[in-house]
């Protein structure tokens, strides 16, 4: 259970990140598709998030 926490802190984690990032390449003006590539890169890491909160509440 303390592994599955940390994994979902970890993934957690890194959404943040690349929320930070997106915000970063906004803020600085960067090119249209940088900023593309981060966003999905965000929907990959929340979908991950997400069905591993799933698969947590599941087994619970």
């Amino acid at each position: 259970m303390e592994r599955d926490i940390e994994q979902f802190c970890a993934k957690l984690d890194a959404v943040a990140s690349k929320a930070q990032q997106i915000k970063d390449l906004l803020t600085k003006g960067k090119e249209a598709y940088n900023i593309n590539f981060a966003i999905d890169d965000l929907h990959q890491l929340s979908t991950e998030l997400k069905h591993s909160k799933l698969n947590d509440s599941s087994a619970s």
